[in-house]
């Protein structure tokens, strides 16, 4: 409990990190599919099953509005240059999706060291209260080793 009133903003920081990377993720997946759908002319199923369709009602404005976006691009500026343009921004998605994903690693590692350096300082004053008996039946190496 003491872990998290010492670090409850790194803990905070962390987890709002890895909800944007979460977040980054899904638009760059989503971005991929629609582009590649909509450039490539693939045809559509509307019957066939994909992991978005529980999300429908919630995804099919954006996705519509995005769909729709993108035929505009291509018509004024050609489909080679359509999918240059958001070719860039999947990198960009991407790029932002892995920078939220090294700081939530970077917030991690403080979080970390901190519980380590806990046990290993209760640890150590456990073995500075035992009494000097203690220590002339054990071996020093498996101390040691506990200890690490």
């Amino acid at each position: 409990m003491n872990v998290l009133k010492k670090n409850f903003s790194l803990f905070k920081i962390n987890i709002l990190c890895n909800f944007l990377h979460s977040l980054f993720s899904i638009i760059s997946i989503i971005s991929i599919s629609s582009v590649l759908s909509i450039l490539l002319e693939s045809s559509k199923d509307k019957n066939k099953t994909t992991f978005f369709n529980s999300f429908n009602s919630y995804f099919d404005f954006i996705i519509k509005y995005f769909h729709d976006y993108i035929k505009i691009l291509s018509d004024k500026y050609g489909k080679i240059n359509t999918l240059a343009i958001f070719c860039v921004f999947i990198i960009l998605f991407f790029l932002i999706k892995n920078v939220f994903r090294y700081l939530a690693e970077y917030f991690l590692i403080g979080i970390r060291t901190s519980i380590v350096r806990n046990i290993r300082n209760d640890f150590h004053k456990k073995i500075l209260s035992f009494p000097v008996i203690f220590f002339s039946d054990k071996r020093n190496g498996g101390l040691m080793s506990k200890m690490m």
